[in-house]
């Protein structure tokens, strides 16, 4: 034997539908999101190296050139005074548009799954604690109704209307 219990069941899907469903779009993109930023991080957490020198025989530019591509490894650098090096900061922002994008996907993401965002899990700069008790309030009641319904659906239907049926025949009225 076999207890089922269907989430959010309709017409006769006994798959049921995931509280997931509605997060999906939203986890999808944050995803994208922190591999973009994964690979802009490591492009740009050494910044370019830009060399400006004047009348340079080949040989000295070929020794610069090894010099430029040594610097990512080590920190310091001998370079004669008629050259002039720059680091080209690209990363002035530290990549604070993709922390931003992530934490709205963050928050889209507990509200497709209702929770509230004073809970503590997002970061909220205000908030009153009434706003807080009211959201906490509203959550406790999603996951009440849902208590109910396993209640309903698994322990009464299934488990003691079987249980009495084993145990005593069909009844006209079940616990």
């Amino acid at each position: 034997k076999f207890i089922v219990y269907t989430y959010r069941k309709k017409f006769s899907n006994f798959w049921g539908m995931s509280d997931l469903v509605e997060a999906y779009r939203p986890w999808f993109i944050k995803d994208q999101l922190t591999k973009m930023e994964a690979v802009y991080l490591e492009k740009f957490a050494c910044p370019p190296v830009i060399a400006k020198y004047e009348n340079l025989n080949s040989a000295a530019r070929s020794q610069l050139m090894k010099t430029l591509q040594s610097m990512k490894s080590s920190s310091t650098v001998m370079i004669p005074k008629n050259i002039e090096v720059d680091f080209l900061n690209v990363i002035s922002g530290g990549g604070q548009h993709f922390r931003q994008s992530i934490n709205y996907q963050n928050e889209a993401i507990s509200k497709a799954i209702l929770m509230p965002n004073q809970l503590g899990f997002n970061k909220v700069d205000v908030g009153s604690n009434a706003k807080a008790m009211t959201q906490f309030d509203v959550f406790m009641w999603t996951i009440e109704s849902i208590r109910r319904n396993v209640e309903e659906a698994i322990v009464n239907e299934q488990i003691i209307k079987r249980l009495v049926y084993y145990n005593y025949g069909d009844q006209e009225q079940y616990p």
